[in-house]
C-alpha cells in the first residue's frame, strides 16, 4: 500500500484480539503491515481504521478515514459464538485490505491526467492513381478515350496538391485528334471516410495534335480543369477512383482540308473516370 494505515481498536477489544490481529495482518498486507493501537484517538492528518467491538464480540464494526478523501468507508461484519477469535481477526484483516484498495482507486481517479505529449501531424503519404477515361467534346459531340495519371500529396490540411498527365485520343471531323495534356492541380476534400470526396481544380498545357493523312498539325494551348472526385478504400491504402472532369481551352479547333473547314472540336470535354489509387 503506498498509504501508511492506522488501526486503533476501540470498544471490549483488548490485547488478546491484538495479538491475534498482528498475527494475520502481514497476510492481508504484504508490504506495509498497519500498526494497531488500543484508543479511539488518532493523530491528525493520518488514514486511520477504527475497529470497533459490539454485542460482546459478535459484530465488529470497521470505519475506514483518509484524511485526502471526504467521507468514511464502514463495514459491518457479523460472527458467531463458534467462530474463533483467529478468524475473526483475519476477517476483520482482509475486510481493512479491500477497503484499503477501494481507497486507492478513488485516490487513482482524483489524479489529474498525466500531460499527453503533442501529436505532430505529419504529412500524408503519396498517392498515385491510374484512370481510364471516355469522354465527348462539347458542343460537337465527338467521343473518345484515354489513360491519365497523377500524384497527389496533402501539404497544407485539407488542401492536396498534385502534378499530372494524360493523353486522350479523339475522333474529330475526317481527321484524328491526340490530345496530350499536363496539368498541376489542387483537392479540396468534401468528406473522409472509407469513401471520401473531393472538389478538384487544376491547369497546365495541352498540346492537340490533328493528324490526317500523315499530316499533322501541334497547337500548344492553357488548360483549365474543374472535377468532382470520390475514392471507395477496398484495402489498407489502396482503392478506386471515381471521376467527373471538365476540360477547357480557350478556343475550339478548326479542323481544315486545304481551306475548306470541315468542322471544329471543343473548346470543352466531359470525361468520366473510373480508376485504381495506392499510397506510396
Amino acid at each position: 500500500m503506498t498509504t501508511t494505515l492506522l488501526v486503533l481498536l476501540v470498544g471490549e477489544l483488548l490485547t488478546p484480539f491484538q495479538s491475534d490481529l498482528n498475527v494475520v495482518l502481514p497476510l492481508a498486507f504484504p508490504g506495509a503491515v498497519p500498526e494497531v493501537l488500543l484508543g479511539p484517538n488518532a493523530p491528525p492528518g493520518r488514514t486511520v481504521a477504527w475497529v470497533t467491538n459490539k454485542s460482546g464480540g459478535l459484530e465488529v464494526e470497521v470505519v475506514l478515514h483518509t484524511a485526502r478523501i471526504a467521507g468514511d468507508l464502514r463495514r459491518l461484519l457479523r460472527f458467531t459464538s463458534s467462530d474463533a477469535p483467529r478468524d475473526r481477526a483475519k476477517a476483520v484483516a482482509f475486510t481493512l485490505a479491500a477497503m484499503m484498495r477501494e481507497r486507492e482507486a478513488d485516490l487513482e481517479s482524483l489524479k489529474p491526467p498525466a500531460p499527453q505529449a503533442p501529436v505532430l501531424q505529419g504529412h500524408a503519404a503519396w498517392t498515385l492513381d491510374a484512370s481510364l477515361f471516355g469522354g465527348l467534346d462539347l458542343p460537337g459531340l465527338q467521343p473518345g478515350g484515354g489513360l491519365g495519371v497523377r500524384l497527389r500529396r496533402e501539404l497544407v490540411a485539407p488542401l492536396q496538391l498534385g502534378v499530372g498527365a494524360e493523353v486522350g485520343l479523339f475522333a474529330a471531323p475526317s481527321t484524328t485528334l491526340v490530345q496530350p495534356s499536363f496539368f498541376v492541380e489542387l483537392a479540396v476534400p468534401l468528406s473522409r471516410g472509407a469513401f471520401s470526396t473531393a472538389a478538384v481544380v487544376g491547369g497546365g498545357v495541352t498540346a492537340p495534335i490533328l493528324s490526317r493523312d500523315g499530316v499533322s498539325l501541334t497547337t500548344w494551348l492553357p488548360l483549365l480543369r474543374v472535377a468532382a472526385e470520390g475514392r471507395l478504400e477496398v484495402g489498407p491504402h489502396h482503392g478506386f477512383r471515381f471521376a467527373v472532369t471538365g476540360h477547357f481551352i480557350p478556343s475550339s479547333l478548326s479542323v481544315f482540308v486545304g481551306e475548306a473547314l470541315l468542322g471544329t472540336v471543343g473548346p470543352a470535354w466531359v470525361r468520366p473516370e473510373v480508376g485504381y489509387f495506392a499510397e506510396l
